[in-house]
């Protein structure tokens, strides 16, 4: 992606905005790839990837280095982004189909191993913890799909403190209140790149 601005920054110096929106356009494709990962880092990858590219189209725009047909064109594209969560849904599920794996997993160890403890006390084991486990998730997706996600993540997050879920949930409930501030961030930049680019 960096690549990509870098070259759109030198195809648009050199006269060439056509090129330079082209470029960005292939910047914002290859940032979205990392969605298809269906998890959480993959999902952050590629939100960081598309602020790179809104700071480039902002930099560009800002030195008049392309033309107004081609920030309309960019605009769109940016606007489109601005509803588009990055694959954070489908990531959460991942995230579910992980930690019952683990609990699974640990479950079927004979032996016991400083690894195996660790293992433990992490993911639990038998039903009743995949139970606790997928209670867990159903009220994190309640709170991602909710009107006010931040805000009713954040409630989540001080039970997890509490230790209701269990140390590995803490971590998790944390991981996920950073990620939708992140995507809350990212939709404020691309709506805002999106207006400037329209002026």
């Amino acid at each position: 992606v960096k690549v990509l601005c870098a070259d759109a920054r030198r195809a648009a110096r050199e006269g060439d905005p056509d090129m330079a929106v082209q470029r960005l356009g292939a910047a914002l494709t290859t940032a979205r790839r990392a969605e298809a990962d269906r998890t959480v880092i993959s999902s952050l990858v590629a939100i960081a990837s598309v602020s790179t590219v809104t700071s480039e189209a902002r930099a560009l725009h800002a030195k008049g280095l392309i033309t107004h047909q081609h920030s309309e064109q960019l605009a769109q594209r940016f606007a489109d982004l601005a509803d588009m969560d990055f694959g954070l849904r489908a990531a959460l599920d991942t995230e579910r189909r992980w930690h019952l794996i683990g609990i699974a997993m640990v479950s079927q160890i004979p032996y016991r191993q400083p690894i195996v403890e660790v293992s433990l006390r992490a993911f639990g084991s038998g039903s009743a913890r995949a139970e606790e486990v997928n209670g867990f998730h159903d009220r994190l997706i309640d709170a991602w799909e909710g009107e006010n996600r931040v805000v009713d993540l954040r409630r989540l997050q001080e039970e997890a403190d509490r230790g209701a879920f269990g140390p590995l949930m803490e971590g998790q409930t944390e991981l996920i209140v950073r990620t939708a501030e992140s995507l809350e961030r990212i939709r404020d930049q691309l709506r805002e790149i999106a207006g400037l680019l329209t002026r």
